[in-house]
């Protein structure tokens, strides 16, 4: 086979569950046992947190979350409501 790249790596990661052990993904895409790029690789990319070692040979893809804005300045503004909470006398306003 050829020289395996970390942009066929990523390729192939993309297509692979969420959880997945690494003896699996190395026979579905006939990697060499020997070959250290898989391994280098798949350090980086925990490092990067793109992928997280779950246990011996078991791995995880992390999903890439975007921030959430919460005081944009386009934002609605709403008037504070009441809420009441069950048996109870007080009012708390939000």
């Amino acid at each position: 086979m050829a020289e395996l790249t970390r942009r066929q790596i990523e390729e192939w990661l993309e297509l692979e569950e969420t959880e997945f052990a690494i003896d699996k993904f190395r026979l579905k895409y006939e990697i060499n046992p020997e070959n250290s790029n898989l391994y280098r690789t798949f350090n980086s990319l925990c490092k990067e947190r793109k992928l997280r070692r779950m246990g011996r040979g078991w791995y995880r893809k992390i999903r890439k979350v975007d921030p959430v804005k919460v005081f944009d300045k386009g934002r609605e503004r709403r008037q504070p409501f009441e809420l009441v909470f069950p048996r109870d006398e007080k009012v708390i306003k939000l």
